[in-house]
């Protein structure tokens, strides 16, 4: 039998957890946190969806703020390297052609193996690419800006327009620039075939300021 008090430990830890998933709605001058997109995948992504992840801010969400379900899989980067997301999702996609495959990534990763979409097209692989577009390598910002304050080297990025680039692989594209976009995202998601949502993301809701 467990022993005395094991069911008061779980609850406390669980309301631990709760607690720390619970997703708090705030407006940033600079764009959306991408937590709430995190929050919008775990709500619509079908009870056999395989998520790929690259490494980055922008993954941290899908392990916090999402309730996965037995039959979902997530893929992410154990060690932490960039680029993995692209190429994960490809495989998945041909691995597994009746299963909805969405690929979250950022624009650093982007521009790293971002170009795989090449494969998927001609692959026919119908990848739901989640594009995190706020203009840097946000992971080593964190580190620089709580380490050296204001001294920030090599992690802003100047990025091409990720719509038209997604289009120029013969993606269907949507902007996200705020909610209101929301419906037109998970209609994007729920459709058949390939589809890219390029999301302004806030820079400033992860740094430590």
């Amino acid at each position: 039998p467990p022993p005395a008090g094991r069911a008061g430990w779980n609850a406390r830890l669980r309301a631990i957890h709760v607690a720390d998933c619970r997703l708090e709605q705030r407006d940033w001058p600079d764009g959306l946190a991408f937590s709430e997109i995190a929050a919008l995948v775990g709500r619509v992504a079908a009870d056999d969806a395989i998520v790929t992840l690259d490494a980055g801010t922008f993954a941290a969400p899908f392990y916090r703020k999402v309730a996965w379900k037995p039959g979902q899989w997530l893929m992410p980067s154990q060690s932490g390297a960039m680029g993995c997301g692209m190429p994960a999702a490809v495989a998945a996609a041909l691995r597994f052609p009746g299963r909805q495959v969405i690929c979250a990534m950022g624009d650093g990763g982007a521009l790293m193996t971002g170009q795989e979409l090449a494969v998927a097209q001609a692959r026919g692989a119908a990848i739901k690419l989640l594009l995190s577009d706020n203009g840097s390598y946000g992971s080593i910002r964190i580190h620089q800006e709580r380490a050296h304050p204001g001294a920030v080297s090599g992690t802003d990025l100047v990025n091409p327009d990720m719509a038209l680039w997604c289009q120029a692989f013969g993606m269907p594209v949507l902007k996200v620039e705020s909610r209101a976009d929301f419906p037109a995202l998970e209609a994007g998601l729920a459709a058949p075939g390939p589809f890219a949502a390029v999301v302004r993301t806030s820079l400033e809701a992860i740094l430590p300021r």
